[in-house]
């Protein structure tokens, strides 16, 4: 008498989910691509690592917003990708999608700290910075801070009338650090 195969996920169906599961991987964060629309082509992962880590000769405090997020939310992000698991091995949704689902979770997890950091506050120099700009002036430099600084010594500018909110600045091309944090499915590198 014939044995009735019990529904259930297909065997190689199932082997191939696991096999491209290993052949990928999700990264978060900034890529190449991303760059400030300056000079020098700055790109956002640089200024990334200064905003998260600080710089202590230049006076940048850290406004750690990448570790901080990774750390109060990899829990329900690994209870994403258990429950996504499921589905992929139910043929629900592909290897592909899972990493997708947890990348757009992360990303907007990370945005979400950026645009609720508060502190540490903006020195008042960076503060008259961004009303020179909103004022018509451009910065092509230190040499443009250093003027904006005596300008501020003097009293000629107010660190006032513009956004005092960390890591996303109001100027024409700025707030880089939210707008480009991305997520990308990719192949491993061998």
């Amino acid at each position: 008498m014939p044995t009735k195969r019990k529904p259930g996920i297909d065997r190689a169906f199932f082997e191939a989910s696991l096999k491209r599961l290993d052949d990928v991987e999700l990264r978060v964060g900034y890529f190449e691509s991303a760059k400030y629309d300056d000079a020098k082509q700055t790109p956002v992962a640089y200024v990334a690592a200064i905003q998260e880590n600080g710089v202590p000769a230049r006076n940048i405090p850290p406004r750690p917003f990448f570790a901080p997020t990774v750390r109060e939310r990899k829990t329900e992000w690994n209870q994403l990708f258990d429950k996504g698991a499921r589905q992929m091995l139910k043929g629900k949704i592909t290897a592909d999608q899972l990493l997708d689902a947890v990348g757009l979770q992360a990303s907007g997890d990370i945005r979400k700290t950026i645009s609720t950091l508060s502190e540490p506050a903006l020195s008042p120099l960076t503060i008259a910075l961004r009303r020179f700009v909103k004022d018509g002036g451009v910065i092509k430099g230190a040499s443009t801070v250093g003027q904006v600084a005596r300008m501020l010594d003097k009293g000629e500018i107010q660190a006032a009338g513009v956004s005092t909110k960390p890591l996303i600045d109001p100027r024409p091309g700025g707030g880089q650090l939210f707008a480009q944090l991305t997520h990308v499915v990719t192949a491993k590198k061998s």
